[in-house]
């Protein structure tokens, strides 16, 4: 069995000035080509936490990094989500996936859903996925 070693982490000193708008990076490796989680967001291929898209100004200059959204609702309808579609929040979790990342899990809530008076846990996903024994944020 050959053990594929993570890069070292990202040197954000030197890696900043290299950054374009829409890049891809990941808060640990830096720059990396993104890989895509089950529920469509862009994940490190490293570490499996997801990305962040660089964000800049008509200068070219870092202004910040945006974080991704799935691209569709969980719910039975699967409606697009997008800006203004899709509340954020976040779980505190010691679970397995959540060991070498954020301690916690991202979730999206769809609005329309949740405006439309649907199960709440049917339209709830989460990154990365639970490996509790509850499975709560399971995706």
């Amino acid at each position: 069995m050959t053990l594929v070693s993570a890069p070292p982490p990202a040197d954000w000193g030197t890696l900043t000035p290299r950054l374009h708008a829409g890049d891809r990076v990941c808060i640990t490796h830096g720059l990396v080509t993104a890989e895509r989680a089950p529920i469509g967001i862009p994940i490190c291929p490293h570490c499996r936490q997801m990305l962040s898209t660089v964000r800049t100004d008509r200068q070219g200059r870092i202004t910040g990094f945006a974080e991704p959204i799935p691209p569709r609702c969980a719910g039975p309808q699967q409606h697009p989500l997008g800006a203004r579609t899709v509340l954020l929040g976040w779980r505190a979790c010691l679970c397995e996936n959540t060991r070498l990342g954020p301690q916690g899990h991202r979730l999206w809530s769809c609005r329309r859903c949740r405006e439309l008076g649907r199960p709440q846990e049917s339209t709830v996903q989460s990154w990365p996925p639970c490996a509790g024994p509850d499975g709560a944020a399971a995706t």
